[in-house]
């Protein structure tokens, strides 16, 4: 018997050393193929001066989701407006109805039998709208790979060599229906400018602010996480009296944040600013991609369906879970991407509270939290 109990401890060790082994051989493997998978990962363009097929298909279907999807996501929101697509050293005009000076056209290239422009970089452009020399404004975007090859080179940056090798890059890539619901994101912005021509440039004074804010946000943060999460839970909630009650809590928060911290109007404005200029586009984003997913409803066009990172548009629960969850970190970094959240959640209560919010909310000096307090009033 005291043999026996002798071989019990050697037996434990010896299932602990292969469960340590097993986790460690785990590991490796997961680290090989990361590593083997990251060869394969998009590099910037052999030919940065044209567009793949795979662009021009991806920005058709942009035109497309936006031309039978627009109006029932936000009134008259239509596939009129050009794009600008750009990467490190060249820029593409497409659905422009005239040649602009200083576009070329990109010869063999055409999306909804438009031609489509190519010039080199004139300045820096961003993620947001562009105006063009026409009057127009154009909603702007970089290529998917370079999106993508960005967000690679971003992480690579902030890790250690080893640790940059294996990282599973690819989990963060975009696929193409979240690409294409960005780029409508951003098409919004130019339809806000060209129907709100005053609300969006008193909006764009908010960016002037960004820094100050920020640096007062420890103060306030703790309050905004409750903020966000009130939102969260009133959209996920079933019952309407509990939701308006959700609601009230949210304001009620709300103003008891400005107030222990003095917040001065102009901050005040600063935070509804932003939920109506990125809010909004965050809304509509996410809407039209919701829309689209009812292949009942929509049929995107051919073409697009032979991307293999296109879904259909199939993944929006996933997304829209992954949203919910960038809302709660937003609230903890403090970063403007919170008021993206702030603003697409309050947004998703006038759905249900309010119908026809969206005919009101481009009035001057109305906001998201004004529209909410009167439908919970």
């Amino acid at each position: 018997m005291q043999l026996t109990d002798e071989k019990k401890p050697k037996k434990r060790n010896r299932k602990i050393t292969v469960i340590i082994l097993s986790l460690l051989g785990l590991c490796l493997l997961t680290a090989g193929i990361s590593f083997i998978s990251n060869q394969f990962l998009p590099k910037a363009s052999s030919t940065p001066d044209r567009l793949s097929q795979e662009d021009l298909y991806r920005a058709e279907e942009t035109l497309n989701l936006m031309g039978r999807l627009g109006d029932q996501t936000w009134p008259s929101l239509n596939a009129s407006m050009p794009i600008l697509l750009f990467n490190d050293s060249h820029a593409f005009l497409i659905n422009s109805q005239e040649n602009l000076e200083n576009w070329r056209l990109l010869e063999g290239a055409q999306v909804n039998k438009l031609p489509v422009y190519v010039q080199e970089k004139e300045r820096d452009y961003q993620a947001f709208t562009e105006p063009l020399s026409n009057g127009q404004y154009a909603g702007s975007m970089t290529t998917k790979n370079a999106t993508n090859v960005g967000f690679i080179n971003l992480f690579k940056q902030d890790l250690p060599p080893v640790i940059s090798q294996v990282f599973p890059y690819r989990l963060m890539l975009l696929s193409t229906d979240h690409y294409i619901t960005a780029l409508v994101h951003e098409s919004f912005h130019a339809y806000q400018v060209e129907n709100f021509p005053e609300r969006f440039e008193d909006a764009e004074k908010a960016y002037r602010s960004t820094e100050a804010y920020e640096n007062l946000y420890p103060e306030m943060g703790e309050a905004w996480e409750t903020e966000v999460q009130f939102l969260i839970d009133a959209v996920e909630e079933k019952d309407t009296s509990t939701q308006i009650e959700l609601v009230r809590s949210f304001l009620n928060t709300r103003e008891q944040r400005r107030n222990e911290v003095d917040l001065s109007q102009a901050f005040e404005l600063y935070e509804k600013r932003f939920e109506w200029l990125e809010g909004s586009a965050k809304y509509v984003e996410l809407e039209i991609w919701e829309n689209a997913s009812d292949p009942s409803s929509y049929q995107p066009i051919s073409n697009i369906l032979d991307d293999k990172d296109f879904d259909v548009y199939q993944g929006y629960e996933k997304r829209w879970k992954n949203e919910l969850n960038n809302a709660k970190t937003a609230a903890k970094n403090g970063s403007e991407t919170l008021f993206y959240y702030s603003g697409m959640l309050q947004a998703r209560l006038l759905d249900i509270l309010m119908p026809d919010w969206q005919t009101k909310i481009g009035n001057p000096d109305i906001w998201y939290e004004d529209l909410l307090a009167d439908a919970v009033s």
